[in-house]
């Protein structure tokens, strides 16, 4: 819904966009309205280009409040803390989100939030990232304070041509070209506490958020999401996956059984999707993509992939690097356009 008035500031009308793309003008103008994920890849990428501003990911991802979020962003406003506050949140979107898939990690005295965009976006993944990890910067500002920044900013997309916008919004220069998109703070913030926490209200929310999947669609989703999660996390397993679903491990197996499908089966179609996206998103090399989606060698991976598709890692990326063809900007003075509105 921030598009509009983004694209407005930077000369370019949402209407013509609407059009071209088949999509409704009516789309954006109430929360209540719902968009296919692809089509909004698609909407993302159609707004950068006409607009000729690359981080328009940025400027929509900074406009978020936790309202914008519905229950799920209530919650986090009600949770005690900080950390309270950021594993409802991922929790609720691992069972109600469509989009984006977060993951949250403590590692010592080191925080680690990420985000994974669902194997639904296949057309506009990087400004879909940067608006993800400008959303989450966002969030944890509303929340702890608006002087707040990551100490470390990791994205897994090419670098843009112009990486000062990025640096300007998250406070510290990001590095691209990585396995994973992540916000790293010092964990002590996750100690700090939210001013409108309110225990009793929380715990309504809690219980509204509680809805198990409905239909089998719903559950194959559940489930997907689950394991790109825990592959992300570099903790897949069968036990993990039934406790993120809240199933014992045998109820899991038999309900995927009379779906026609297995946890492995669908653990290979997660992490294609993860290779896949690394490898057109990323100049990262074979070994590390292997590393990132849990395979322990290169050569494990290349003959997984290769069974997959039908051809090697390297192979595959060649045939679609032109998926991902940088496309110039319209204006070259829109380069320095402030990711502050």
């Amino acid at each position: 819904m921030a598009l509009p008035r983004i694209l407005s500031r930077l000369g370019v009308s949402i209407d013509s966009i609407l059009a071209e793309l088949s999509l409704s003008p009516d789309l954006l103008s109430s929360p209540n309205n719902t968009i296919d994920v692809e089509e909004a890849g698609r909407l993302l990428e159609r707004c950068a280009k006409r607009s000729g501003c690359a981080h328009i990911g940025l400027l929509a991802g900074q406009t978020v409040s936790a309202a914008t979020f519905g229950l799920p962003g209530l919650l986090m406003q009600t949770s005690g803390t900080l950390g309270t506050a950021l594993r409802s949140f991922v929790m609720s979107l691992h069972l109600n989100g469509r989009a984006v898939i977060p993951t949250f990690l403590v590692h010592g005295d080191t925080a680690v939030l990420g985000a994974n965009l669902t194997m639904g976006m296949n057309v506009g993944r990087p400004i879909g990232l940067d608006l993800s990890l400008a959303a989450g910067c966002q969030l944890i500002r509303t929340l702890v304070g608006a002087d707040w920044k990551p100490s470390e900013v990791r994205m897994a997309r090419r670098a843009p041509a112009d990486p000062r916008p990025y640096r300007r919004y998250f406070g510290v220069d990001v590095t691209f070209d990585t396995e994973r998109s992540v916000l790293i703070f010092p964990a002590i913030w996750l100690d700090k506490p939210v001013a409108t926490a309110d225990t009793k209200i929380r715990h309504r929310i809690e219980q509204l958020l509680a809805t198990p999947a409905e239909t089998d669609a719903e559950f194959m989703l559940f489930c997907k999401r689950a394991i790109m999660a825990l592959i992300v996390r570099q903790e897949f397993s069968v036990a993990g996956v039934a406790v993120a679903m809240k199933l014992h491990r045998r109820t899991l197996n038999r309900r995927l059984a009379v779906l026609g499908t297995s946890i492995p089966r669908l653990a290979g179609e997660v992490r294609f999707a993860l290779a896949r996206q690394l490898l057109i998103d990323t100049s990262l090399p074979a070994v590390e993509i292997a590393s990132a989606i849990g395979y322990s060698d290169a050569s494990t991976f290349t003959r997984s992939f290769k069974s997959w598709s039908g051809e090697t890692p390297s192979t595959w990326r060649q045939c679609n690097a032109g998926n991902n063809a940088q496309w110039p900007l319209a204006n070259a003075d829109r380069r320095n356009v402030s990711p502050e509105l």
